[in-house]
């Protein structure tokens, strides 16, 4: 029987052809060329073992190649979409890509990924150079993007290889600027959420980063940094070298229950870790369960991803229906109950069917709209079959995940502590020794991570780069730092007026009266401009404009002629329209108050 279809089946003619190719040279022996395949389902091991390897570098006098070197394997994410990787297996002389050093020494290395033409390099002598005539698509980054990476270059970097894509996200290969690391920058374009719910999406978008920047945990994908803008968000993690769950399951034709043991317990852990935060991640599906290192499930670390729709309890009552279909819960049928940690349990429960009943004859979407009953006659007649190899206690974990009454399922506690992830003494030890190696490779921030950067807006260099001074462009994100610069101004009795220098930092915004009123004699263009066509908007426009300037004009001369006049208390201070903050009051004595306590605290208000 074939395996539901999106599992993707049990054969595909694409494993049968190569999806990219390695010239391998030896750099002492002239003309040496191999051509090396690799291949979506194998693994291309590169060392000095003849048993455990692949291929066996030859003439290996100085001892420079390790008995088990170096391997090159392929993920799948889609139909023709392939990503290769490059992997050290813990050998003394390192595997370099580019001249990079990518692993070295016994520390669990991660994956490089590679492009078309990279050359994995064993020094001093051995080249693998990588030829992949369907490469991975690329995606380019638009001006607007390209001009707001000008801003932080200094820190990252982002090429065109794109990993994922979606209708308002993407996913791109990034490079941090000092380590040369390879990381995972998702760039969300905010320009493109629209409708009724646009709101509501970008405050997700948000949120989501919100939570990973705070969450430190093994099993949850490590945060890295976050910039945002008024169009766009960035949001860098770590990059899954061993690509997602779903990829794995494609691999393997058939998934052993240890290996699904050991991805579940990981999976367990995390979710006992956010649920104890107060978090529900409420779309825990296979595209979301990332493993992070080697293509062996026996030393990769499982990450959960993606908490663009998770909420916290106590702050939402998260009746929105979000998430995959064929993952949720029954809650998420009706509107009115709560979906909270046991929603995770769910999806859980499904997610271990995957893996440990792959063939059975019926798809997973509608067990969610069954009664008990029948979803445990579904379960035992068309899954945990005669055929099915799995345990007695293997099923009792998946039923005791799928009960339709949320109250009725394992909680992540619970489920860390079922018999079928603690009952064989083997196991247990090869857990405990499996926990020591993952926290060996796993580092633990000593402080929160900081709040994303914020960017200011840059469409203003796209449409006038010349503009463009520099401090021009501001976000809401940005209080400035003194006045704009002046050039030539007078007061009104035509007495001079100290220039400010372009830079200045003499000047700041303080609470004090300011100088008398002043007008600007705006700079001689070389080229006279012609008005603007006049029709009866433009005439109002322009007319009423005028009759405000002259008005204004008015007052302000009356002020200066009358040196006994009270003026009004907001005109002190150092921003336009400042009184908008202050609820109006008749009472002027509750006002003056309310200014000094402003002027005492130093409170800075920004122009909206």
């Amino acid at each position: 029987m074939l395996k539901p279809a999106f599992f993707g089946g049990n054969t595909d003619p694409e494993d049968d052809v190569p999806v990219a190719t390695l010239q391998f040279s030896d750099s002492r022996v002239p003309g040496s060329k191999d051509q090396l395949n690799v291949y979506v389902k194998e693994i291309l091991r590169i060392g000095r073992d003849t048993r455990s390897n692949t291929f066996v570098l030859p003439d290996d006098d100085e001892g420079l190649v390790s008995r088990n070197h170096c391997e090159v394997y392929a993920v799948k994410y889609d139909s023709g979409v392939h990503h290769v990787y490059a992997r050290d297996r813990g050998s003394c002389n390192g595997t370099y890509v580019d001249g990079v050093l990518i692993g070295c020494g016994p520390k669990m290395a991660s994956g490089y990924l590679l492009q078309d033409g990279d050359e994995v390099q064993i020094l001093p002598y051995w080249r693998f150079t990588l030829s992949q005539p369907e490469s991975p698509p690329k995606n380019e980054l638009t001006k607007l993007q390209m001009e707001e990476l000008k801003l932080f270059e200094d820190k990252y970097s982002l090429t065109t290889r794109c990993l994922g894509q979606g209708s308002e996200a993407a996913v791109y290969l990034a490079i941090d600027a000092t380590s040369r690391k390879q990381l995972v920058c998702k760039l969300v374009n905010l320009d493109k959420i629209k409708g009724k719910k646009s709101v509501e999406e970008v405050r997700r978008r948000r949120q989501e980063v919100d939570i990973l920047r705070q969450l430190q945990h093994p099993n949850i994908l490590p945060y890295i940094d976050a910039i945002g803008s008024p169009h766009t968000l960035y949001t860098f993690t770590d990059l899954a070298a061993r690509g997602d769950l779903m990829s794995f399951i494609y691999r393997h034709d058939i998934i052993h229950e240890f290996d699904t043991q050991i991805i579940v317990r990981q999976v367990v852990s995390g979710l006992e870790y956010l649920h104890r935060k107060g978090i529900v991640h409420r779309d825990l599906k296979p595209e979301n369960i990332l493993l992070a290192n080697s293509p062996k499930i026996a030393y990769s670390r499982v990450m959960l991803s993606d908490f663009g729709a998770s909420a916290v309890p106590r702050r939402s009552r998260m009746t929105t229906n979000v998430g995959t279909m064929r993952y949720q819960a029954p809650e998420f049928t009706y509107r009115e109950q709560s979906q909270g940690p046991p929603v995770d349990m769910w999806s859980l429960g499904i997610v271990s069917l995957l893996m440990l009943a792959p063939y059975g004859d019926r798809d997973y979407s509608d067990l969610n709209s069954m009664g008990q009953q029948e979803l445990e006659m579904s379960l035992k007649n068309e899954f945990f079959t005669e055929d099915c190899q799995c345990s007695p206690e293997g099923q009792s974990f998946v039923w005791q995940c799928l009960r339709v009454q949320a109250a009725a399922r394992l909680t992540a506690r619970q489920a860390s502590q079922h018999d079928w992830l603690n009952s064989s003494a083997a196991h247990v030890e090869f857990f405990e020794k499996f926990d020591q190696r993952v926290l060996a490779n796993w580092t633990d921030r000593a402080e929160l991570n900081a709040l994303p950067l914020e960017l200011p807006c840059v469409l203003s260099r796209l449409e006038s780069p010349a503009a463009d001074t520099g401090d021009g462009d501001r976000s809401s994100y940005f209080t400035p730092k003194g006045p704009e610069p002046i050039t030539v101004a007078q007061h009104c009795d035509n007495s001079p007026v100290t220039e400010i220098e372009p830079g200045s930092n003499t000047a700041s915004f303080t609470f004090q009266k300011p100088p008398l009123p002043v007008q600007i004699t705006p700079k001689p263009t070389s080229k006279p401009q012609s008005p603007p066509k006049a029709t009866s908007k433009t005439v109002l426009k322009y007319g009423e404009r005028a009759r405000r300037r002259q008005s204004k004009r008015k007052r302000l001369s009356e002020l200066n002629l009358r040196p006994d006049l009270k003026i009004h208390e907001n005109m002190h201070l150092p921003l336009n329209n400042l009184d908008r903050h202050l609820p109006p009051t008749p009472n002027t004595k509750k006002r003056r108050h309310v200014l000094e306590e402003l002027r005492q605290s130093k409170a800075m208000f920004l122009e909206q």
